[in-house]
């Protein structure tokens, strides 16, 4: 049995580390040559633009060489000193736990961001369902169509109870708590994994100070709760694992479906969480049948109130509800061209259930045919697939951004910005910001390969579930519709990962180089070697059949930036105020001409 477990557990880590050190080398090599960014309107194009290889390569040598000098002069030392106190060390958390949510509420305050597209359509189906008007569940609206969003929608049909409809202010603080209690999550399980506490003190400074999340407090789409109410499930199996309590097992079961609800993309937690426990029940030979009951309680659990909100809507309002769109349009539009970016929303989703007639059995042959022919077109062209998939993993993962300055740029805001803040969304305050980002995303993809080059292979499965979300992301996302929106929350659980890839490589150089000492690097050569390899074969790869396609666009960008200043999307409170008081005088002018249409015996 034990030779069973061990080639289980090694199966596991070889997969897991394998994924996820051939796309980890992939985007890395990709960020280095290349940098994706967003136009500042509402076209939300792509461009593809050159990148300094040097200039990435400058940037991790002198971080590293920071590192060394603070490790020198005992920067580190001090700190670890300082929190090896409990009472210091929960203090310093907090604060920095604190400081994060005060941020993020200032950018909610200071943004007075109005949500559009997606978020706009769920707040008013919301709205609608509070004044009985059912329009977006006929067929062809909006709830018909997405019958994935009817989750959110409930929950926020629900909210507005408390809170009113429209109260998008509120929703947005609410996301800041999210983020605060993402990032919390985030160090309490680095702490039953036991990380070092300069790892969890050093993770939340990493995470406070990566600007596009906080930025996506002011998006009101799940974004962010559905990946913090994940991880507190994740948390719980970790704590139900060490001491099993059944309450562990109704908190996790109950946190991980209402993610579901609010973002199906929360599947891939749950998979992610089920594949661990059933790797842990083979890892540890005592309990086997508790940990299988956990599995089988958060499986169980999410499929019963999956089509909980459906029943609930179904219910209210009297309609029968079909499945919406099928999850195969999703797959062929994300292997179909898109004028924003390859694998990008096209609309086919929208066009090919409108032409089936609203019949998701019918859509689902329909989006399977499109998805057949998109695959022999690769086969049969080799260069168009090289360059369509260069570019797509491109846009999402080396925009340094995530999009968190275009979602901000394009809306109205209810306020009249101050100046630092127009400053900061207009395009020399993008641009400025992409360029820091741009190196700080070559920075965390580094740090996180470091960690896989040089984690003990002891400490790899308990250590595994930050990169097992992230393999599921970017392989799921490979055929699925693309998005920077959805590629940023997996970026953000890099963070931790970057974060304990450094301080293995500063306290294993610095043993040989400082001290003296002779032992080698613990290096994971398998792993060295599926990197240099993946890096190879993209770029012979890249250049036989794509070459040039992830800088395209680098000229045209230039002339871009240089004719291009921006939106005014300032909606004051006086103007505000201006609209209502003339849409009062106009009703009283509807008012005259329906009585004068009257006395004419005209029809109105």
């Amino acid at each position: 049995m034990n030779k069973v477990n061990n080639i289980i557990q090694n199966i596991y880590r070889i997969a897991v580390s394998s994924v996820s050190i051939i796309a980890l080398s992939v985007i890395l090599f990709i960020c280095t040559i290349s940098t994706c960014y967003k136009t500042v309107d509402s076209n939300e194009i792509t461009f593809f633009c050159e990148d300094s290889i040097l200039k990435n390569i400058f940037v991790i040598l002198l971080f590293l060489l920071m590192l060394f000098i603070a490790k020198k002069f005992s920067f580190f030392n001090k700190i670890e000193k300082y929190i090896e106190n409990d009472n210091n060390f929960d203090k310093i958390k907090k604060t920095l736990l604190l400081v994060i949510f005060a941020m993020s509420c200032a950018w909610v305050l200071f943004s007075q961001y109005i949500p559009g597209s997606d978020q706009l359509d769920i707040i008013n189906c919301a709205h609608k369902l509070s004044i009985k008007e059912y329009d977006m569940l006929e067929p062809g609206g909006y709830l018909n169509k997405c019958t994935n969003q009817i989750g959110l929608t409930l929950i926020e049909y629900y909210l507005a109870k408390v809170i009113g409809n429209y109260n998008i202010v509120v929703l947005q603080l609410l996301n800041a708590a999210g983020l605060t209690l993402l990032y919390k999550k985030i160090i309490d399980v680095l702490e039953t994994c036991k990380a070092s506490r300069l790892v969890q003190v050093f993770t939340l400074i990493t995470c406070g100070l990566f600007l596009p999340m906080t930025m996506y407090t002011s998006f009101v789409y799940g974004t962010i709760w559905h990946v913090a109410l994940a991880l507190v499930a994740f948390n719980r199996v970790q704590k139900y694992i060490e001491r099993y309590k059944w309450q562990d097992i109704l908190i996790a079961s109950l946190n991980i479906s209402l993610a579901m609800m609010i973002k199906s993309n929360a599947l891939i937690f749950l998979i992610a969480i089920v594949i661990f426990v059933l790797v842990k029940l083979f890892s540890d030979k005592e309990y086997y049948w508790k940990k299988m009951i956990i599995a089988a309680c958060m499986i169980l659990f999410v499929i019963g109130t999956a089509k909980l909100p459906v029943w609930i809507i179904e219910q209210q309002t009297g309609y029968k509800l079909n499945q919406g769109e099928s999850s195969y349009a999703y797959m062929a539009m994300g292997l179909q061209e898109s004028k924003f970016a390859p694998g990008w929303w096209n609309g086919y989703n929208n066009q090919s259930y409108e032409a089936s007639g609203y019949n998701t059995d019918k859509h689902t042959k329909i989006a399977k045919k499109e998805i057949e022919e998109r695959l022999t077109e690769f086969k049969d062209n080799k260069g168009h697939a090289v360059n369509f998939f260069s570019k797509k993993i491109a846009s999402m993962w080396s925009e340094p951004t995530f999009e968190g300055f275009w979602i901000n740029q394009i809306r109205y805001h209810r306020a009249l910005l101050p100046q630092w803040f127009e400053s900061l969304m207009s395009m020399d305050g993008y641009l400025s910001w992409a360029s820091i980002l741009d190196r700080v995303q070559v920075l965390i993809y580094f740090g996180a390969i470091l960690w896989l080059l040089l984690a003990p292979k002891g400490d790899f499965i308990d250590n595994s579930f930050f990169f097992l979300t992230f393999c599921g992301g970017f392989l799921f996302h490979l055929i699925w519709e693309a998005k920077t929106q959805y590629s940023v929350t997996y970026v953000a659980l890099l963070l931790p990962c970057a974060v304990m890839g450094y301080e293995l490589f500063l306290n294993a150089t610095c043993s040989m180089l400082v001290e003296k000492k002779t032992n080698k690097l613990n290096i994971n050569y398998l792993n060295l070697m599926i990197c240099v390899f993946a890096i190879m074969a993209f770029a012979f790869i890249y250049k036989k059949y794509a070459y040039g396609c992830l800088v395209e666009n680098t000229e045209s960008y230039i002339g871009y930036t240089e004719t291009t200043g921006g939106f005014n999307t300032d909606e004051s409170v006086l103007e505000i105020n201006h609209m209502k008081n003339n849409l009062k005088d106009n009703e009283g002018l509807i008012k005259y001409l329906e009585e004068k249409l009257d006395e004419n015996n005209i029809s109105y």
